[in-house]
């Protein structure tokens, strides 16, 4: 079972994700769904959405972890913030 993701972090994710890319609809997001296939996260988006991680958090989030696998969720996304603050 994977560690539950920091609940700042994915409210943060999710909060700039219905803000940011929601484009006006009222999204129905939690920790577990699916971006890619809801449409959400394309080149675009995912430029935005590093933008915001590095602001938000002082990170550097280097431009070969914005993969489908980092990408696919609220979750996966979180874990990701997660692994760049923690140096790994």
């Amino acid at each position: 079972m994977p560690a539950q993701p920091n609940s700042q972090v994915l409210n943060d994710i999710l909060q700039f994700l219905v803000r940011e890319l929601g484009q006006g609809e009222a999204l129905n997001l939690d920790a577990d769904s699916r971006l890619l296939d809801m449409g959400l996260i394309n080149s675009i988006s995912a430029v935005m959405l590093q933008t915001f991680v590095e602001k938000r958090y002082g990170v550097k989030m280097p431009r070969n972890a914005l993969t489908p696998e980092n990408l696919e969720s609220p979750r996966a996304i979180t874990a990701l913030v997660e692994r760049i603050q923690q140096g790994k």
